[in-house]
Order: structure tokens, then sequence, then C-alpha cells
């Protein structure tokens, strides 16, 4: 199951941590209880979990944006290895 995706999400290690934190997550409810949880359990508690986290960074996002950094695109301009090419730099001197 964790490694059902691979094809669609190479090397995606998000989708591995998620999948092993919700059985993670499930195991420790199922041994500090004494059982599985139902079903029900399980799809409620994830879905208002997933509600409240994608709520609270929606209303965040909202209040506490900089409407002057989205205009500036001075740190668009440039390679994705930039990162890389400085560390060697350094790692060089």
């Amino acid at each position: 199951m964790i490694y059902g995706y691979r094809d669609v999400v190479v090397g995606s290690v998000v989708v591995l941590v998620k999948e092993v934190g919700r059985r993670l997550g499930i195991a420790i409810r199922a041994a500090t209880i004494g059982h599985v949880p139902p079903i029900n359990f399980i799809l409620v508690t994830m879905g208002s979990t997933s509600i409240l986290l994608i709520g609270w960074r929606t209303l965040l996002l909202s209040i506490f944006t900089n409407d002057k950094s989205k205009k500036n695109d001075v740190y668009k301009r440039g390679s994705p290895f930039e990162l890389f090419e400085l560390l060697t730099s350094l790692v060089r001197r």
C-alpha cells in the first residue's frame, strides 16, 4: 500500500511519510485503547484534522499576505541550482 502510487509520485518522501504516519497513528491509538478503532472514527478524525490544518493555514495566509512581495520578481530570477553552486563554491575555498 505504501508504494502503490510509486510511478505517479516518484521520489516523493512526503507521500511515504504521510502513509507511515497514518498507520503509526492508528497503531498507537489501537495500542492505547486495546482494540483497533472503527473505520468511521478513523475517517472522521482524519477529515476533521485535515480541515483544521488547511483552515488555519488559509486564515493565516489571508491575514498576513504581503502584496509587495508578490510584485517583486527579483527573487524569481535565477536557476534552481544556485544553492548548489553556492555551496560548491564555498567548499572549494
